[in-house]
């Protein structure tokens, strides 16, 4: 049985520190047990920490502990306690592949995609990444567009989190969701699908970028990618599936977490605008307070925390031939 109770921002942190304290308690009686021959009697529960992320402008309010009644993992616990206790900044929430993981503002349920074949894992698919969270509880401030009807793509959907978003918050949407076509995946999203009682308006399709002929030359008017722009190597083949999907009057929503690195999505731009792609925006958002800034290049001084709270957003369109 599955067990929720709301925190409130005073105690917050109270159950953090106690989570985490517990946590380390688990971990070392569980080693010491095992030194000794001893089976390990740790509270047999498993329990979650999601943090629910803010508003525009506001702090985190609010977060939901689950006890889902089995054995933690509890170093990912531990784990998620310390980010918060000292505000390290996390660009994705991780868990063990096949659980169910809850975004709390909208109720999308995700279940964390596995690989089928052990050489995808490098398709860094297992985990919700801070991007996808993000525009999906910010879609119209941060693209700016009053509402997502007809055909919407989202390609490197990972968990699906942000075309699940776009679906269940847009009925007049009708959204595909692809990623790479391996087995593990692509039945990972199915069950999410269904998690979400969304069958009947979003599809799942299997997508290599090298060869976006398995749409069959179908055309979109949205298209979104949230934290797809690490691999360099991928860059021009982004760009083609891109050229390939979007209708004429199409706009693509692409954003980044500036853990990418800022050499590798100023390379992505420019592999943009070479493949007959124009750039109508592009800024930087505080993950946290949603400060809006321009887009820089360089910024002298930033080290990687700093960087890992601000995400780049890019909205494209295709430049008439």
């Amino acid at each position: 049985m599955t067990r929720r109770r709301q925190l409130s921002s005073d105690d917050a942190a109270a159950t953090l520190t106690t989570a985490a304290a517990a946590t380390v308690f688990d971990v070392v009686g569980s080693f010491i047990s095992s030194q000794r021959g001893e089976t390990h009697s740790a509270r047999p529960t498993k329990m979650s920490i999601n943090v629910q992320t803010a508003p525009l402008g506001q702090r985190p309010l609010s977060m939901t502990v689950e006890d889902e009644g089995e054995r933690a993992n509890y170093c990912d616990v531990f784990g998620e306690s310390l980010d918060m206790l000292f505000d390290h900044p996390r660009v994705a929430i991780t868990a063990p592949v096949g659980r169910v993981w809850t975004h709390e503002r909208s109720g999308i349920r995700v279940e964390i995609p596995r690989t089928k074949d052990d050489s995808n894992w490098s398709l860094q698919a297992d985990a919700v990444w801070l991007a996808s969270i993000y525009l999906s509880e910010h879609l119209q401030e941060v693209t700016e567009e009053e509402g997502f009807v007809g055909k919407t793509l989202e390609l490197g959907c990972g968990a699906g989190l942000l075309g699940l978003a776009i679906a269940s918050s847009h009925p007049n949407a009708h959204v595909v969701i692809s990623d790479y076509p391996d087995e593990g995946i692509m039945e990972t999203l199915q069950q999410s699908v269904k998690l979400n009682n969304l069958e009947n308006r979003v599809t799942v399709q299997p997508l290599d970028w090298n060869d976006p002929s398995l749409l069959r030359g179908e055309l979109f008017d949205t298209v979104t990618a949230a934290d797809t722009l690490w691999m360099s190597e991928l860059h021009t083949p982004l760009c083609e599936t891109l050229k390939v999907t979007m209708s004429a009057h199409a706009k693509a929503h692409i954003i980044a977490g500036l853990h990418t690195g800022r050499l590798t999505i100023q390379r992505f731009l420019e592999t943009a605008e070479r493949n007959g792609l124009s750039i109508s925006k592009l800024v930087e958002y505080h993950s946290v307070s949603g400060q809006c800034r321009e887009w820089a290049a360089e910024r002298e001084g930033e080290n990687r925390d700093v960087m890992n709270r601000w995400l780049v957003y890019i909205r494209l369109t295709r430049r008439p031939s």
